[in-house]
């Protein structure tokens, strides 16, 4: 982490410097707010209302504001909600799958094309930072203000998310067991556990260095990739770590029936 992203430039060159972040903004007559009321302890539809807002803090939300700001926006047309937080989200990945996992499905797995998309195609270290780009774009334009990103660890994933001005929950992923096929209507494991002990304390210092990134804006989650792909035992030291860190804990769990079945097939119980 910290090298020098180049396919992070695009997004840096939009990213407001610290004057532009200080001004008061007034979105001005927005046909419709999403309001918290104090007195009902609940959001409410507000119709033509203003939002003020400085910095990182909202300093006004109702009708009629009287004050003055430095920019003053028409809200004309506009509907003005709070920020939506995506909770499971590929970032780096799930662009340059676009069109392959949505639209290709194997029947002999149950119509999934999970694995054999992994098997036959991966983005490499640029592509994954340009599909990166282009998801947290695509999660600004449609509202959402915080991610939970679940990735493998790779150069230039702090930096870039850091540059997006999201606020980012990061998933550093490690697992055991890796899926191979060798026909089109079986998925098999080749495992590597010290492999995934190794991966488990990579991640744990990523997330440290997320901690610890300036933005102030980046906190870590801890990731066992899949339920199908981690021993038990990391699976049980990385919920304790979570716990010990007071820091959130998810993995994939129920991803396909091809994973279901195969649980039962281990344990004799659903995931």
């Amino acid at each position: 982490m910290g090298v020098p992203v180049q396919g992070a430039k695009g997004l840096a060159e939009r990213c407001p410097d610290e004057e532009t972040l200080k001004m008061s903004v007034w979105i001005k007559g927005a046909d419709w707010i999403v309001a918290w009321d104090e007195d009902a302890d609940r959001h409410i539809y507000l119709e033509g209302g203003d939002v003020v807002f400085e910095g990182n803090a909202i300093t006004f939300v109702g009708r009629s504001y009287a004050g003055a700001a430095d920019e003053i926006v028409d809200g004309a047309g506009l509907a003005v909600i709070p920020g939506l937080v995506n909770l499971h989200s590929h970032p780096n990945s799930e662009p340059a799958y676009r069109g392959i996992r949505e639209e290709h499905g194997v029947p002999t797995m149950f119509n999934s094309g999970l694995y054999e998309r992994d098997q036959a195609f991966a983005p490499d270290a640029e592509g994954r930072l340009a599909g990166a780009e282009v998801a947290y774009c695509e999660l600004l334009l449609s509202g959402t203000t915080t991610l939970a990103e679940l990735s493998r660890p790779y150069p230039g994933w702090l930096q870039l998310l850091s540059q997006s001005g999201l606020r980012g929950y990061v998933a550093a992923g490690f697992s055991a067991a890796s899926w191979t096929m060798e026909n089109d209507y079986e998925v098999r494991y080749v495992w590597d556990e010290a492999a995934e002990r190794r991966g488990f304390e990579d991640a744990l210092a990523v997330l440290d260095e997320a901690e610890a990134h300036e933005c102030g804006r980046l906190t870590g989650i801890v990731y066992p990739a899949q339920i199908d792909t981690c021993s038990t035992d990391v699976l049980v030291d990385a919920h304790a770590e979570s716990v010990a860190r007071n820091r959130p804990f998810t993995t994939h769990a129920a991803q396909s029936v091809i994973e279901f079945r195969e649980i039962i097939h281990r344990h004799g119980k659903t995931p």
